[in-house]
């Protein structure tokens, strides 16, 4: 009998020992990280059939200041193909906010934020009659998002926004809404490779690929 409640009593401490290790390793949210990447995508011209194409790189980062408050930085530059008579064209965007964000549950957060936007135009056309013309402008903005992160798995993240863009120009697609999937998967602790994919109301979508590097745990 006393041997049976040994083999039972080192059943449940190797138990015990197994459940404090994994709940050592229980992944809570870090919101201070640094993301490199690159991003592709497209969109239909209204009122036509030919659909712009555009590719870059992606850089962004988070800084967790305080407990549910993290200020936000971006860049982004997207240069454009399948344009009649484009000889090249680029679009830059810095993009500066803030963002807070709170726990539901165990492994599920919600979060809001706003952000200042910078953009820089630069396109080259080279038209048979006219000949070449370019073009140079700055656009500024505002963007506001709310999503949630979700810990699928100790390793698996799944992430959803919703977002809202507005430039002060007439651009055509001004403003936008857009939605997005994300997922990051943790190859350590603090590294993950991520992809995401966004779909805009005025029918373009971009996708991205990118690897973060978190610091603030």
């Amino acid at each position: 009998m006393g041997s049976r409640w040994q083999r039972m009593g080192s059943v449940l401490t190797v138990a015990g020992l197994c459940a404090t290790a994994f709940g050592a390793q229980a992944r809570s949210f870090d919101y201070s990280y640094i993301s490199g990447g690159y991003e592709f995508g497209q969109a239909v011209v209204s009122g036509s059939n030919s659909t712009i194409k555009s590719d870059g790189p992606i850089l962004s980062g988070s800084w967790g200041v305080l407990p549910h408050f993290a200020l936000l930085g971006a860049y982004q530059r997207l240069s454009f193909s399948n344009i009649s008579y484009l000889s090249s064209g680029h679009t830059s965007v810095y993009s500066v906010g803030a963002e807070a964000h709170g726990r539901v549950q165990q492994g599920l957060d919600v979060l809001a934020a706003v952000e200042y936007l910078h953009e820089g135009v630069n396109f080259s056309y080279n038209f048979p009659t006219f000949g070449p013309i370019a073009i140079h402008a700055t656009n500024n903005g505002y963007e506001v998002k709310g999503g949630v992160r979700w810990l699928a798995t100790s390793s698996l993240e799944v992430d959803g926004t919703l977002g809202y863009r507005d430039w002060h120009c007439n651009c055509s697609n001004n403003p936008e809404t857009y939605v997005v999937g994300r997922v990051r998967y943790y190859v350590l602790r603090d590294v993950s490779v991520n992809g995401a994919y966004y779909v805009y109301n005025h029918g373009g979508h971009l996708f991205d690929v990118s690897a973060s590097y978190y610091f603030g745990q």
